[in-house]
């Protein structure tokens, strides 16, 4: 379909017409109103999109409820290799003691008199373990297995620590073991509850 559209004007001589050019009209001539979403069709979209995320955020509520493992493990093997690295760097003997009964760890210094201290001037806690996550008990080389209180574990300005065994679980009843070699201070992760008694 064509239609007559007035352009732009030109002189002709002594008097100014107008240019007439043809233009083809695009799109569908039958409808003539403007194409769009109802509020209807926009609030059945928001509904929809409501029940998706409700889904959604119910799941991963229940996942991360439950204690996640993992994150407890990278943390106390964070803190770990931190004490490890304060104490070769000040050459001052470090300890973190594992609040079994808090569930939480906590960082002190040996002073030269042999004495205990805190940690920042009374910050003790240093890592509450993730919700959900329980310390379960730590094995600690030459002073067996600790399940409740309190457990200290040293490390040296040499760079050697003790051996120790750490139990995790969560409230879906998995767990995990990690192992910390005394010499190396390098960290071993199993899946589940090993207890290695007969070589500690």
């Amino acid at each position: 379909m064509k239609t007559l559209t007035c352009g732009p004007t030109v002189r002709t001589g002594k008097r100014e017409e107008k240019v007439r050019t043809w233009m083809l009209q695009t799109g569908n001539p039958r409808t003539s109103r403007v194409e769009g979403f109802t509020l209807l069709e926009l609030l059945v979209v928001l509904a929809i999109l409501g029940v998706l995320l409700g889904i959604f955020s119910l799941g991963t509520g229940s996942i991360l409820s439950s204690g996640d493992l993992r994150l407890a493990a990278r943390e106390i093997l964070s803190e770990v290799a931190s004490a490890r690295g304060r104490a070769a760097g000040s050459r001052s003997e470090q300890v973190l003691v594992f609040n079994l009964d808090e569930n939480r760890l906590e960082r002190e210094i040996k002073e030269k008199g042999g004495e205990s201290v805190s940690f920042r001037h009374g910050k003790k806690t240093v890592l509450t373990m993730p919700r959900g996550v329980v310390l379960v008990d730590i094995r600690v080389e030459n002073r067996g297995k600790f399940q409740e209180g309190k457990a200290a574990v040293h490390f040296f300005p040499n760079g050697c620590l003790e051996r120790m065994l750490i139990h995790l679980k969560n409230l879906k009843e998995s767990a995990y073991t990690i192992e910390i070699n005394a010499v190396t201070g390098q960290a071993t992760l199993y899946e589940g509850y090993v207890d290695q008694e007969e070589e500690m």
